[in-house]
């Protein structure tokens, strides 16, 4: 199964997915400042609703880009909402823990969050949701 993950082909997805996830984190990252600091909305909640900026985006983008799946599925879409949440629920804990126990700043906490966000959700998203492509490899 490690051979079929290192190839071209996933080298090639994981700089889509990159490419993708650097438009999500900026979509999120942006939507988190407006929330957060100018309307002064919960940083928690400024978070989540960032993230179902980026979810909407990240499913489309890498649906077609990505991981080439040109036809609509349900199981697709409710994996990849649930691989999302489990990679968001990652992601959140790390951004609390460098937040509230590290002290650090929330935007940096932010983005510490999005690494554990980004490697979680390529992992689960190439080897379950857009499966049929690693078989294929």
């Amino acid at each position: 199964m490690l051979k079929k993950l290192l190839n071209k082909e996933t080298i090639i997805q994981m700089l889509k997915f990159g490419m993708v996830g650097l438009i999500n984190t900026a979509i999120s990252f942006v939507a988190f400042i407006i929330l957060s600091d100018l309307l002064k909305i919960n940083d928690k909640l400024s978070n989540a609703a960032s993230y179902i900026l980026g979810l909407i985006n990240s499913f489309i983008f890498n649906k077609l880009l990505t991981f080439n799946s040109k036809k609509f599925s349900f199981k697709e879409m409710f994996l990849f909402i649930f691989f999302f949440l489990t990679s968001y629920f990652l992601q959140l804990g790390a951004y609390t823990l460098s937040k509230e126990y590290f002290k650090i700043d929330k935007n940096i906490s932010f983005v510490i969050g999005m690494l554990f966000y980004t490697g979680t959700n390529f992992l689960l998203n190439k080897l379950f949701t857009f499966r049929k492509k690693l078989d294929n490899a």
